[in-house]
């Protein structure tokens, strides 16, 4: 309690001056609390008893800006399993404390049990650069979608998909074949001819994605890319740009990228245009797959009639948005 006669006994000048000092005390607690936890944030986690590398950057961690900025963050994980074991733990970007698993029996406990979470920042960034699906939904709204997807996952929707896998297969041993009877240079008289085959069985790939997946041709291995596959990879190449901005989007999310529409940037805008092709095709690919009806055997048509199903309940069954959001998982995911 306050004693009225003290506060009585104080001038005016006092009491201006104990307010002023009690308002600079709160907006230091304001600013100064988010502040500490930022500093300890690595030292108050239970993950430090496990081997890692040292913290080496008040704001990089592990010293991982060059991985992070660069596309890279997978070669860092695997030098960092690969020096300090199946199990360890590192310092990220912003200090979030994070473990490394590469033994295979744990990451089947960790992928197949509820309460295990995926990492809020890389869930936010796939869900910024291919929407909500499968790969960046949890709980309830995950076993919705998943309901739905297992009946495009069973042993017989897979073997009708044969005869796709054959066909593209075929295409790329030709492809293949080709480029080694036009090649006429002196490397290849003298010590055969090398090929990268690279982006062919990444052009393959897609190829059978688009045919098995949603009945879509991509045409990618031949050569004349479509207007989704351009938008495709538009966005994997934003996920990791090595801008500031690409950095900034990532840790603080959306408020960065109504700055950037604001400002009209050239990364956001890309970034946007290709997301609004993806959806546009998608909102198209699940009408033709519902206007199918039970002559699609595309894994995108098996799921929309499983979608109308009526073992589902109403409560379970996707929205139309629901279902094109799955095209470009499958992308990602293939």
């Amino acid at each position: 309690m306050v004693d009225i006669d003290v506060l009585a006994s104080l001038g005016r000048a006092e009491l201006v001056t104990a307010t002023q000092l009690l308002v600079v005390l709160c907006v230091l607690a304001v600013v100064l609390r988010p502040l500490a936890g930022f500093v300890l944030r690595p030292y108050a986690s239970n993950l430090r008893v496990l081997p890692g590398p040292q913290i080496k950057h008040f704001f990089w961690g592990s010293d991982i800006s060059k991985a992070s900025i660069n596309g890279k963050f997978e070669d860092y994980m695997l030098e960092l399993l690969k020096e300090y074991g199946p199990v360890c733990s590192a310092t990220l970007v912003a200090r979030r404390p994070a473990i490394f698993v590469g033994d295979h029996r744990a990451m089947n406990k960790l992928l197949l049990q509820t309460p295990y979470k995926r990492d809020p920042l890389i869930s936010k960034i796939f869900e910024r650069h291919v929407g909500t699906g499968l790969l960046t939904t949890e709980g309830a709204q995950h076993r919705r979608q998943r309901k739905v997807a297992h009946p495009a996952f069973t042993m017989p929707a897979v073997y009708e998909m044969s005869p796709i896998l054959k066909e593209q297969a075929d295409n790329l041993i030709r492809r293949l074949r080709r480029k080694v009877v036009d090649d006429e240079s002196s490397t290849a008289k003298e010590y055969g001819t090398q090929i990268n085959i690279g982006n062919d069985v990444y052009s393959a790939a897609l190829d059978i994605i688009g045919a098995a997946g949603f009945d879509y041709r991509f045409n990618s291995l031949s050569g004349s890319a479509t207007s989704l596959e351009h938008a495709f990879h538009e966005i994997v190449r934003l996920i990791a740009t090595g801008t500031l901005y690409c950095v900034l989007r990532a840790i603080f999310d959306k408020p960065v990228e109504r700055v950037g529409r604001l400002l009209r940037l050239e990364e956001q805008r890309r970034l946007d245009t290709s997301k609004k092709v993806i959806v546009d095709i998608s909102t198209e690919l699940v009408k033709r797959a519902k206007a199918s009806g039970a002559n699609g055997k595309d894994l995108l048509s098996l799921m929309v009639r499983a979608n109308t199903s009526d073992e589902l309940k109403d409560h379970q069954r996707l929205g139309d948005d629901e279902l094109a959001g799955l095209v470009p998982i499958f992308l990602m995911a293939g």
